[in-house]
């Protein structure tokens, strides 16, 4: 069973014609003029709000009350590339990061392994909580959330400020040892003039 619309090209449109059709296999929209392809489809059995979108815009999939755009309940996989805006032009109260007291906090910050409740107990994660993230760093839009690139900016500003620890350190140990080189050396020196004067008697 199915519902065709067709326009023709009498009017000065492009011609194009659509199928809304469902059988046991599938409800679906076929793209006629596009070598009948299926654009959407819903399979038989499918649950309950499976995809929802709500009278704010806000799209669920699984969930009958979207709190965001795109609200996913459960996994999400993607085979591809996750990109996130992250450009300067799209951001405003660039403020720079005092690193050094970031690292302070990342080494006092709890991380855990755990699985979510409603998962299998064998699916293990790592990570902190975020609770203990907004607390330790106030970032982010809610503390029961964490958003990635906010992990990561922690993670690569007590990473600087590691790199800048290393480096002082190095330097230290530099001159620790240049100044043993030349107390060994001054050693040495009064060492074989020692003998030498113990020889002459």
């Amino acid at each position: 069973p199915a519902a065709r619309l067709e326009q023709t090209n009498a009017g000065g449109f492009t011609a194009q014609t659509w199928d809304v059709a469902g059988n046991e296999a599938n409800f679906f929209v076929r793209d006629v003029t596009g070598g009948s392809r299926l654009p959407f489809r819903i399979r038989p059995g499918a649950p309950t709000s499976a995809i929802d979108i709500a009278a704010s815009g806000n799209v669920g999939i699984g969930t009958a009350s979207p709190q965001a755009k795109l609200h996913v309940a459960g996994d999400a996989y993607i085979a591809g590339t996750l990109t996130q805006l992250s450009s300067r032009t799209a951001k405003t109260n660039l403020v720079a990061v005092a690193a050094d007291g970031m690292l302070d906090q990342l080494a006092r910050l709890p991380i855990w392994t755990w699985n979510y409740l409603r998962s299998d107990a064998g699916e293990r994660h790592i990570g902190p909580v975020a609770e203990d993230f907004y607390a330790a760093f106030g970032f982010g839009t809610s503390e029961r959330q964490l958003a990635p690139s906010d992990v990561a900016g922690v993670a690569l500003a007590a990473t600087q400020a590691l790199q800048r620890e290393i480096v002082e350190r190095d330097r230290t140990i530099a001159s620790l040892e240049a100044r043993l080189d030349r107390l060994e050396r001054a050693l040495t020196k009064r060492e074989t003039h020692a003998e030498a004067s113990t020889s002459g008697h």
